[in-house]
């Protein structure tokens, strides 16, 4: 008894579903990175797939190469460098997301005759964990919700994790603006060592906290892009500078005011935002 293996047929599905894994993931984890570094990890678990197919190795090898190696292997190119607890996180959430979407195509397995209605329902399934995920974050509440912002200042970009607190109410005494919180690390490797003081408008602004008061630097930068369930699309946005770290755990690096990506029930605060 034996199989044919179409290897290009086998390549391109594996491809796809790798590609759908890692988005799912990253959606879990609210991971800033862009699509093609997504598809990058994809094209690599796929051939990483082919080539222990067609590779002589002993069973216990093959589960290692294929089961644990082509994972790692796909998070670290599909999510670039990024601290290990965020590693393990997407180790775990690609087997469970796996899982259940491995469930939902075995369901429909009787129904896929062609290969195109293959892709059509390998998408419905990743659909499906998407309405999952979003009803897990509705479940789990607000209070703790993780965006993706992308920081831009001429020709410089920077795409970070921010944590949407509710209980920011950081604001410009000047101009009344909603200010944001940035990671002192994060705006370093973001702007350089010397930041250009009079174009970033640095100014000092003090606060209040359960560890004590002081002052933070605050600069404003040219804009900023948040994306949760939509993009907002901020317009020159001040941003103070915290001397410590805002996540132990590396969570995120960013702590956004509410009232510029609507507040908690009032609308906008902010008029350099806007929806796109």
């Amino acid at each position: 008894m034996y199989y044919e293996l179409y290897i290009d047929v086998f390549w391109m599905t594996n491809f796809m579903m790798d590609s759908l894994l890692l988005f799912a993931v990253r959606q879990m984890l609210k991971c800033p990175v862009g699509k093609g570094r997504i598809f990058m990890g994809g094209i690599v678990g796929s051939t990483m797939t082919c080539l222990i197919v067609l590779l002589p190795l002993s069973g216990l090898l093959r589960f290692f190469a294929g089961g644990i190696l082509t994972a790692l292997v796909m998070i670290r190119v599909g999510f670039g460098k990024q601290p290990v607890r965020m590693y393990r996180k997407a180790f775990v959430f690609l087997y469970i997301s796996a899982f259940l979407m491995s469930g939902i195509l075995q369901l429909f397995r009787p129904y896929m005759d062609t290969m195109s209605l293959f892709f059509v329902i390998a998408s419905a399934a990743y659909a499906v964990l998407k309405g999952i995920q979003s009803l897990w974050e509705n479940i789990q509440g607000e209070q703790k919700r993780i965006c993706e912002v992308l920081l831009i200042q001429n020709e410089k970009k920077c795409r970070v994790r921010a944590l949407l607190d509710t209980g920011n109410l950081l604001t410009d005494p000047v101009t009344k603006e909603p200010v944001c919180v940035a990671d002192a690390q994060m705006i370093t490797a973001f702007l350089g060592e010397n930041i250009d003081k009079e174009s970033l408008k640095l100014h000092y602004l003090p606060f209040r906290s359960v560890g004590g008061n002081g002052v933070m630097p605050v600069i404003r930068i040219r804009q900023m892009q948040i994306t949760e369930k939509q993009t907002i699309q901020v317009e020159n946005p001040l941003l103070a500078i915290s001397r410590g770290k805002l996540s132990e755990e590396e969570d995120y690096q960013m702590i956004l005011n509410p009232d510029i990506v609507g507040g908690k029930k009032d609308g906008c605060k902010s008029s350099n935002a806007r929806t796109v």
